[in-house]
C-alpha cells in the first residue's frame, strides 16, 4: 500500500492548492473551504483503512477545486481499496493536470504503466464540450477510464439537449472514441411571394389569349390531321386492291401520309406553345388548372386538371 506516499500529499495539499490556483480560474474561499473538507474527512477515512470513502471524499476535492496532488490522493485511495480502473483515471488526472513534485510524478506514472498492463486506456472526446457516460463514470469530456475487456455503451449530451450513443468495443489495447457534434439545423427560411410589377397583368392576359389561341390552332390541325389521316389509309387500302400496280393511288397515299404528318406536327407545335403560354401568364397566387390537348386513335378533345 502507498501509505507514506499519501501522507506526504496529505502534508502539502495548502501549498498544492496556492500553486494550482495560479494557472486557474482562482477559487473562491468558500470552495476552499469546502475542498479542504472533503480533504480532511479523506485523510480520516484513509488513516481508518476506509480506502474507498476516502478516494470518493478525496474526488469531491478534486472536483471542487481541480488540483493534481489531491488527484493523486485519490488514486493511491483507490488503489489500496483495490479499484485499479478508478487508481487508474486517477493518475491520469494527476499526471495530466500537472502540479505534481518530482517524486510522486514517478511514482505516479510507474503505478499507471502497471495498471494499464492489466486494463487498457479508453478515451473519449467530443467535438464541443459534452457531458459522456462511459462504462463506470460520468463526466466532462474528454473522460479517460479504465474498463476491463467488453461491449459498453458510450452516451454524449450536448448543451443542446441532443444525445448520442454509440456501442463501444474494448479490447485489451488503447482506445480512443472521436464524437463529433450533430450539425446545426439552420431555422427555415421565409417564404416571399414576388409580387407582379405593375403592368404586367395586362401582359399575362395578353399571353392568355395568345395561349388559347395557339390551343385551339392546335385543335384544328389535330382534327385535319385526323381526316388527312384517314383519306392516307383509303388510298392506301386503294392501292393494295390495285394490285399495288395503280400509280395514281400510291401517290395519292404518299402525298396524303406526308401531309397528315405535317398537320401532326404543327398541331403538336400550337399545342405546346398554348400550354406553356397559359401556364406562365399566371401568378403564384394564381394558378389555373391545367389544360391541354388529348388526341385518340378516333378522337380529339381538350383535357385538363381541376
Amino acid at each position: 500500500m502507498r501509505t507514506a506516499a499519501i501522507a506526504l500529499a496529505i502534508s502539502g495539499f495548502a501549498l498544492t492548492i496556492g500553486a494550482v490556483s495560479g494557472a486557474r480560474a482562482e477559487p473562491t474561499s468558500a470552495q476552499l473551504q469546502q475542498a479542504s473538507e472533503h480533504f480532511q474527512r479523506g485523510k480520516r477515512a484513509f488513516d481508518a483503512g476506509r480506502y474507498a470513502d476516502a478516494a470518493e471524499a478525496f474526488e469531491r476535492a478534486y472536483q471542487t477545486v481541480p488540483d493534481a496532488g489531491t488527484a493523486f490522493n485519490a488514486a493511491v485511495a483507490w488503489e489500496n481499496a483495490p479499484e485499479l480502473a478508478r487508481a487508474g483515471d486517477a493518475y491520469v488526472l494527476a499526471l495530466e493536470g500537472g502540479g505534481l513534485d518530482a517524486s510522486r510524478a514517478a511514482d505516479a506514472t510507474r503505478a499507471l504503466e502497471a495498471i494499464e498492463k492489466q486494463l487498457p486506456r479508453v478515451t473519449l472526446r467530443t467535438s464541443s464540450p459534452a457531458r459522456v457516460t462511459l462504462a463506470y463514470r460520468t463526466g466532462d469530456a474528454p473522460l479517460v477510464v479504465h474498463p476491463k475487456p467488453g461491449t459498453y455503451e458510450a452516451v454524449v449530451e450536448f448543451p443542446n439537449g441532443t444525445r448520442q450513443t454509440r456501442e463501444i468495443e474494448v479490447a485489451r489495447m488503447p482506445l480512443v472514441i472521436h464524437v463529433d457534434a450533430p450539425a446545426a439545423v439552420p431555422p427555415p427560411r421565409a417564404r416571399t411571394v414576388a409580387r407582379p410589377e405593375e403592368g404586367s397583368e395586362d401582359v399575362g392576359l395578353a399571353s392568355r389569349v395568345i395561349g388559347f389561341v395557339s390551343l385551339g390552332v392546335g385543335a384544328s390541325l389535330g382534327g385535319a390531321a385526323i381526316g388527312l389521316g384517314t383519306k392516307a389509309l383509303d388510298a392506301r387500302d386503294a392501292f393494295d386492291a390495285s394490285g399495288r400496280t395503280d400509280a395514281d393511288a400510291r401517290d395519292e397515299a404518299v402525298t396524303l401520309r406526308t401531309v397528315t404528318n405535317v398537320a401532326w406536327g404543327l398541331a403538336g407545335a400550337f399545342t405546346i406553345t398554348g400550354v406553356v403560354l397559359v401556364a406562365t401568364s399566371y401568378t403564384q397566387d394564381d394558378v389555373p388548372t391545367t389544360a391541354g390537348l388529348c388526341v385518340g386513335p378516333a378522337r380529339l378533345s381538350f383535357c385538363g386538371a381541376f
